[in-house]
């Protein structure tokens, strides 16, 4: 038997018996060996409270939470620390040979409303000491900063419903290491629920909650760190997913979604309060999901400040009808928008709004091989895929299309390079926007990443179509709209 020791009123007691439930895994920290600890964190174990590790816990440490629900706002503020959910075996449904598979537990911060640290307005916060930090599925390698670097690994037990640890405390079942990145890659199919950042039900292994309408899921300020397959919502219908502040804020996010939030613009420290909010910095957004959205005036994505990234991200299904647009940037904000898909949103004047006034000439919103599809806009007419504008004498708004798709604006019937096409991007200039290719579907170049895409009919789909004597614009027609076409570029 185990003796454990109780301090209390300044006396000691011996309790003889069992290890307490909350002494698993014993010790706790492990220590590895690169000389970092791996913490376990949350219900059941000694450390409770998550706050509590993020602030003891040094460079170079990993932080498991076990599955549950924590009201907490934490606040992270470390270098080279991986924050991921603990690890599960669990019995392949309807399996005849007894399969297990890996996979993440649930863990979802849920922001406070009472009690303490109820007014910070976030369920996280990363700060500016959080290079190489990792919150989500953690990195396909840890690398330190004595130039150590090695495949990181997670340990999962060898039976289902075994705990990573149990092996530290002398289990016979064992457990294995295995990589987070051990995948010979053949689409998306090819991952597992591991590379995934999914557990066992498909959900997200780390989620964070907001929980009010002027606060948000995740808060970042002149941070670095990168938050991996991580799920944003608002709990009770109310709040914002994101908000990246400061001017040197280069945070990444990779395969995170944003969903269900509803925000209408109230502040948080300063910040208004949107699905998500880009107020300074570098952020990027890669394989990420805006979806399901609801904003009031000022949109759904509200870049103030700063450029943004967005690749092969899917914005969808957002609503909201009394904005500008569902991406709404001005005051010198502008972004890069690559291989997104842009779809079945509505908004005011335009799906994507850009004041480009206060942008350097350079500083240009760049829309590449993107799919524009059913957006829609309050007047049914204009604007579905873009309302620019620009108050500099002489200048047109900074907008560039190069080898963009649109389908079915304002409920219907528009296609890249049909005669109604000019009014998918209005724009208070001429030239209404600048192309640095033609971007007729018909067109497109072979390696257009969107050739033979899902959106559109067989026509429209990418490819080299048979040129027609005299159809000029491309709609498979001569007609007048070709003479005009050809008057207008006469000279």
């Amino acid at each position: 038997m185990k003796k454990s020791m109780i301090i209390a009123a300044g006396a000691a007691f011996i309790v003889s018996g069992s290890v307490f439930a909350q002494d698993v895994p014993d010790p706790n920290p492990v220590q590895n060996a690169d000389g970092t600890f791996t913490w376990y964190t949350g219900n059941n174990t000694q450390y409770p409270v998550i706050q509590d590790v993020l602030d003891a816990c040094m460079d170079g440490d990993e932080i498991v939470v076990v599955a549950g629900q924590y009201v907490e706002s934490l606040n992270l503020n470390r270098n080279d620390v991986s924050l991921r959910p603990a690890t599960q075996v669990t019995a392949v449904a309807g399996s005849s040979t007894g399969a297990i598979e890996d996979s993440w537990q649930e863990v979802i911060f849920w922001n406070p409303t009472e009690g303490f640290n109820n007014d910070n307005g976030h369920a996280i916060l990363a700060g500016s000491n959080t290079t190489n930090t990792y919150v989500g599925r953690p990195r396909e390698f840890k690398q330190l900063a004595n130039g150590s670097i090695v495949p990181n690994t997670a340990p999962f037990a060898n039976a289902a419903g075994g705990a990573e640890w149990l092996p530290l405390a002398g289990s016979a079942s064992g457990a294995s290491l295995k990589n987070i990145c051990d995948v010979a890659y053949t689409g998306a199919s090819s991952l597992s629920n591991v590379q995934k950042g999914l557990s066992a039900g498909g959900n997200y292994g780390m989620t964070f909650w907001s929980r009010s309408i002027d606060d948000v899921a995740v808060r970042t300020n002149g941070s670095n760190a990168t938050f991996n397959y991580c799920d944003m919502t608002a709990q009770n219908g109310f709040g914002g997913g994101v908000m990246v502040t400061g001017a040197t804020d280069a945070t990444s996010f990779v395969g995170c979604r944003v969903r269900d939030t509803w925000s209408g613009g109230q502040t948080s420290d300063g910040q208004p309060v949107h699905a998500v909010t880009i107020a300074g910095g570098h952020p990027m957004f890669a394989g990420c999901q805006v979806t399901m959205n609801q904003g009031g005036a000022d949109g759904i994505i509200r870049h103030t400040a700063g450029e943004a990234s967005f690749t092969a991200c899917l914005i969808n299904s957002n609503t909201s009808p009394v904005s500008d647009g569902i991406y709404k940037a001005d005051g010198g904000a502008h972004a890069t928008f690559a291989g997104c898909t842009i779809q079945g949103n509505t908004s005011r004047m335009g799906t994507l709004w850009f004041d480009s006034s206060a942008c350097a000439q350079d500083e240009y919103m760049m829309l590449t091989d993107c799919i524009f599809d059913t957006n829609a806009t309050i007047d049914g007419q204009y604007g579905a895929t873009a309302y620019c504008t620009d108050a500099v004498a002489g200048r047109s708004p900074l907008i560039v299309l190069d080898r963009c798709e649109i389908h079915n604006s304002n409920g219907g019937g528009t296609d890249s390079g049909s005669i109604w096409y000019e009014k998918d991007v209005e724009s208070n200039y001429f030239p209404d926007y600048r192309i640095l290719r033609d971007i007729s579907s018909a067109t497109l170049l072979a390696d257009s990443a969107n050739q033979n895409g899902a959106v559109g009919t067989a026509a429209n789909e990418g490819g080299s179509l048979d040129a027609i004597a005299g159809d000029i614009n491309g709609d498979g027609t001569v007609d007048g709209m070709d003479l005009a076409a050809l008057l207008a570029n006469w000279g």
